[in-house]
């Protein structure tokens, strides 16, 4: 009797180690297929993004876009970067990066036993593989499937990429608070500052703790938890032997300044700079239609757009337009709307632009809107501009501003009224109609329209009548 309860007990055991061994056989090939499978079927999350920049006529940056899908990233080669920076993050993230293949077990073996201790999972002990596999691919959930898939995804980065290819990408795809993604992003975001070559200690320490928290660890939105994170990287850098007592105490002490590239992008927005909401989105649409990229594309290639903008033209529009007394027709329920563009009429350049009163992004551009009746703003471009042009007409001039026919054309004033004569320049002030259609009558059609096809303008065959002194275009006016 007891020889068979042996007997049972062994197959017993037998049974379960075969349990066991398949269970762990096909734990092994999930670890080994799914990474495996991730990369080669999403091969778009390696793709390099970096946010498109646009610059005004003297180069200064006017807007930094979003990537497609993250914030704003500016990519930069591993030689791009100083040695010390690279060393802080890996005394800081993953001290043995260069010597495991891509699973740190110390460092997760530490992690277990601080998560069993404080019954949670806090600790990650993740090495810079395992987050770089959880930043491309997967969430910041803390479950247990996530972290068999990112051991996974780790191991297939390790055997298709170099430590450095890794380090590189990892430096690049972390998040670094403030919407900014990748080292040299947060280096130009925190500290103005483009070259990292330039980074000082205290700056590197810096954004060596910021992982942890992007959040709480930046030093624009927490200045003194910062300092004291920062006082932790130059702890561990001195422990590890990259800078001397002395270094560490020194950038320890230094207290964060916004450089004026932070105080911009953090301070409420005013009219002590130009805000160029119109003519960015315009930059966008115009990048997309001489390309054929789509604006997300753009958005994330890394380009630099130079254009003719000019910020004192600017400003003072933007001044302009959020002057109300400037419209006193507004009413309570309804803003009265305007649109206006300053244009280089040497080159064609572009050096200002309001697509109305509060321009959003993404909003309507009353300034670029093809295909619309331009109206009264037509007049300087059709009647008063070729006037000038042709010698004949000075702004002291006298014209008639009374009722008149023009064949079977017979234009009137705005409720009526009419002066007899008026001086051009008060003409235009005022937009008056009748004197408007009497230039144009004047100079000729033929000159008017040669007039405004050197400024861009497109009129076609049906327009050339007088009627459109007043903005009276058949198909509206196309950009």
């Amino acid at each position: 009797m007891l020889k068979h309860r042996g007997k049972r007990r062994m197959y017993h055991v037998f049974d379960g180690a075969v349990v066991v061994v398949l269970i762990l056989a096909f734990f092994y090939l999930y670890l080994i297929t799914y990474g495996e499978g991730l990369l080669r079927n999403r091969p778009e999350a390696m793709q390099v993004a970096s946010s498109t920049i646009i610059t005004n006529a003297e180069g200064t940056e006017i807007s930094r876009l979003h990537t497609q899908t993250k914030g704003y990233s500016e990519y930069a080669d591993l030689n791009a970067m100083p040695d010390l920076l690279k060393m802080a993050f890996l005394a800081t993230e993953d001290r043995r990066f260069y010597n495991h293949d891509g699973l740190d077990f110390i460092g997760l073996g530490r992690a277990i036993v601080q998560d069993i201790i404080h019954m949670n999972l806090s600790q990650g002990g993740s090495s810079i593989t395992q987050q770089l596999a959880r930043n491309l691919y997967l969430n910041g959930d803390k479950t247990l499937s996530r972290k068999v898939n990112e051991i996974s995804i780790a191991m297939a980065l390790e055997k298709r990429y170099s430590k450095d290819e890794l380090l590189e990408m990892y430096l690049n795809q972390i998040y670094m608070g403030r919407q900014q993604y990748g080292v040299k992003a947060a280096a130009w975001r925190y500290f103005g500052i483009k070259d990292m070559h330039q980074l000082e200690l205290w700056q590197i320490a810096t954004l060596a703790g910021m992982p942890k928290g992007p959040s709480i660890y930046n030093p624009v939105d927490h200045p003194e938890l910062s300092k004291q994170r920062r006082a932790v990287i130059l702890g561990l850098m001195h422990e590890q032997g990259l800078i001397t007592r002395k270094q560490m105490l020194k950038a320890r002490d230094v207290d964060f300044t916004p450089p004026e590239t932070v105080l911009n992008a953090t301070t409420s927005p005013g009219l002590s700079k130009p805000a160029y909401v119109s003519a960015v989105d315009a930059v966008i649409q115009e990048a997309s239609r001489l390309t054929g990229k789509s604006e997300a594309e753009i958005q994330s290639a890394g380009w630099v757009i130079q254009t003719g903008l000019d910020q004192q033209a600017q400003l003072a529009m933007e001044e302009t337009f959020a002057d109300t007394t400037r419209f006193p027709d507004d009413r309570q329920d309804e803003l009265v709307q305007a649109s206006m563009v300053i244009i280089d009429q040497h080159n064609g350049e572009v050096k200002a632009m309001m697509g109305g009163r509060n321009p959003l992004k993404g909003g309507i551009n009353r300034a670029i809107m093809d295909a619309r009746q331009p109206g009264s703003s037509f007049k300087p471009i059709i009647a008063y501009g070729p006037a000038l042009e042709s010698g004949k007409f000075k702004p002291e001039s006298i014209l008639p501003d009374k009722r008149m026919q023009y064949g079977s054309y017979q234009p009137s004033n705005l409720g009526g009224r009419y002066s007899g004569s008026i001086s051009m320049s008060q003409a235009l002030q005022k937009s008056i109609n009748a004197p408007a259609v009497w230039l144009l009558h004047e100079t000729g059609l033929n000159d008017a329209h040669q007039f405004a096809a050197r400024l861009g303008i497109e009129l076609r065959k049906e327009d050339l009548n007088l009627s459109i002194a007043l903005g009276g275009v058949h198909q509206g006016c196309h950009q």
